[in-house]
């Protein structure tokens, strides 16, 4: 069980969590309400954890926002397919990585701004920034930051999300 926001959430509940970046990106302050009331009718309809996280994954290669979760020492737990595809690595070269060993310094600070705003406040980071792409060209993310805890209230890591807003 991990609190995100104060509320206690299973794996399953956690996971679809992930998945509701894009819903995480287009909505105000409301969004743990709809997104706890969403992830309750979801998981309800999904009693084993296998079929549960098979549906997970097929959900985040359909989705064509930027998601992430970085544990407490800032390394990438999880990324979605448009995570990797938007920087031009593998899953392999992600997954237990950090920033710093992934991306140029100049991203990396960037991201490193946002990271210590959520770690020191306990509260979700917001942004809206141009970011060099791959092919040279530039886009404009918006881009949401959020604190995970676990049961005890102590910070385990962020949960990101990135949309473009081009």
């Amino acid at each position: 069980v991990v609190l995100v926001q104060g509320v206690a959430l299973d794996a399953a509940q956690l996971s679809l969590l992930f998945v509701s970046g894009l819903v995480a990106a287009a909505m105000s302050g409301t969004i743990v309400v709809a997104l706890l009331s969403l992830m309750e009718r979801f998981s309800n309809s999904l009693r084993d954890a296998g079929e549960a996280n098979a549906t997970l994954e097929m959900m985040l290669r359909m989705l064509p926002d930027l998601v992430w979760f970085k544990d407490g020492t800032g390394r990438y737990k999880f990324a979605s397919d448009a995570f990797f595809a938007f920087h031009g690595k593998s899953r392999e070269q992600v997954l237990d990585s950090r920033a710093e060993e992934l991306f140029p310094s100049q991203r990396t600070a960037r991201m490193a701004s946002g990271d210590a705003y959520v770690q020191q406040t306990g509260q979700r980071y917001y942004s809206e920034a141009l970011i060099p792409t791959t092919d040279g060209s530039t886009i404009w993310l918006d881009t949401i930051k959020t604190p995970v805890y676990d049961d005890q209230g102590r910070l385990v890591g962020i949960l990101g999300t990135s949309h473009d807003i081009t």
